[in-house]
């Protein structure tokens, strides 16, 4: 093979990294080097994973068979008890699947479905390049920062209505949202379903963020008023704060069942099924146990202190940012500064995080990576670049959730603000 070229896949090889998972390594490496860099630019819950199911794991070490491909009878059930003691809502446990996180549950599932996938821009930077790999045409819908870049059922009318040539539609819906932060409620789920009902839109409902919601309640969730068409996506990784567990759930409603030995073959021909002492180990977390529910409740009210002190600092800065409700992302844009950016040669939300990393030592993603215009300068901030463990036991111990804790907790937090602002200031 040697001086020749291998061929590749050109579906592919057109490809990038994740900017995700490229600015966290960036930012090691930085880091790495004895830099200081304050990092918005990855979401990962950075609290501990919750005691009962790390004893869990512990205990579940020694199983080392392969757990039948749907994933282990005992946590598809719990899941199911998860969401009828949370939304009312009905899954079959024969219908739910475990996956090696959600990530790779969306891409199994968007490979079985036929029709173009539906986008809100912004969205999450891996659903278009998961379409993109199943050969799938992706319709963004743009929306805008008055609604807090929601979708309404204005807009998603006539998008199906350009679309009218489909007869099957995907749309995908992430609540809470990465990367703006902002949580539909239910008044705004039930808007959406009739469109959806009448234009046969198959939903798979990304509720990986519905136990990081600001008000200590999980978020609406859209199975509650579209049963029939929503596929259910979740996990362990945002609200239980482990990512790298890596077990995704996948919930199907039996008005869809015809897909679900469809996916299964898919399955059996990939990653067959998910680490045994996981699945067992993941089954604590499914549990009605008070002592996570305490933990799920104080954890999401440190993202809400988090999230709204940087939305008030930004709102300082002359910054426009919707109010964050959920999750741990704000998405914020610099348009009020356009004129004096330009003037410095950044006019691209790119250019933008690149200057802002190199010159001023704060990482964040640009929201062209969200499937915005490149010249809207709008970015994604992560709000969770402190020591969860820290902040956490702060907050049990009695602390006041304010802006207090987290200039005291999240220094990071406050520092990286002072950052900006203080480059912001240097404009004029």
């Amino acid at each position: 093979m040697s001086g020749s070229h291998i061929l590749l896949n050109k579906q592919i090889r057109s490809l990038r990294e994740s900017s995700t998972l490229a600015i966290n390594q960036r930012v090691k490496d930085l880091r790495s080097q004895g830099q200081t860099v304050f990092h918005f630019g990855f979401g990962q819950s950075p609290f501990p994973v919750p005691a009962q199911i790390v004893k869990s794991l512990r205990d579940a070490a020694d199983n080392k068979d392969y757990l039948p491909t749907l994933g282990l009878l005992p946590l598809r059930q719990a899941f199911c008890d998860h969401y009828q003691r949370t939304y009312r809502v009905t899954f079959n446990p024969d219908h739910v699947l475990i996956g090696p996180g959600s990530k790779e549950l969306l891409f199994q599932a968007l490979m079985c479905l036929e029709g173009p996938l539906i986008l809100p821009a912004p969205s999450w930077v891996s659903y278009g390049p998961q379409a993109h790999i199943c050969h799938k045409p992706v319709r963004v819908l743009a929306t805008t920062l008055e609604n807090s870049y929601k979708i309404t059922d204005v807009d998603l009318e006539k998008a199906c209505q350009e679309m009218a040539d489909h007869r099957q539609k995907i749309l995908i819906l992430n609540s809470p949202s990465n990367p703006t932060g902002c949580t539909y409620s239910s008044a705004e789920l039930s808007n959406l379903a009739p469109v959806l009902r009448k234009h046969r839109v198959l939903v798979i409902a990304d509720e990986i963020y519905s136990l990081t919601a600001y008000d200590g309640q999980p978020a609406p969730s859209l199975a509650q008023c579209y049963p029939e068409g929503t596929i259910v996506s979740s996990g362990l990784s945002k609200g239980f704060s482990a990512g790298g567990y890596r077990l995704g759930v996948m919930a199907i409603p039996e008005a869809l069942s015809e897909l679900l030995p469809v996916l299964t073959a898919l399955v059996s021909e990939t990653y067959s099924c998910v680490s045994s002492p996981i699945q067992y180990a993941a089954v604590a977390a499914y549990q009605a146990d008070p002592e996570i529910n305490h933990y799920l409740r104080t954890c999401s009210q440190i993202h809400k202190v988090c999230g709204e002190y940087l939305y008030a600092r930004f709102l300082e800065m002359g910054l426009r940012c919707p109010p964050p409700t959920g999750a741990f992302y704000l998405f914020p844009d610099f348009e009020s500064y356009r004129q004096q950016l330009k003037e410095i040669g950044v006019t691209t939300s790119e250019q933008l995080c690149g200057l802002l990393l190199n010159e001023v030592k704060v990482a964040l993603l640009p929201g062209s990576d969200f499937y915005m215009p490149e010249t809207y300068l709008a970015v994604r901030v992560a709000t969770v670049d402190y020591k969860g463990e820290e902040l956490l036991r702060a907050a049990q111990q009695g602390a006041s959730l304010d802006h207090k804790f987290v200039e005291q907790y999240a220094t990071n937090l406050k520092n990286g603000c002072d950052r900006i602002q203080n480059f912001l200031q240097s404009l004029g």
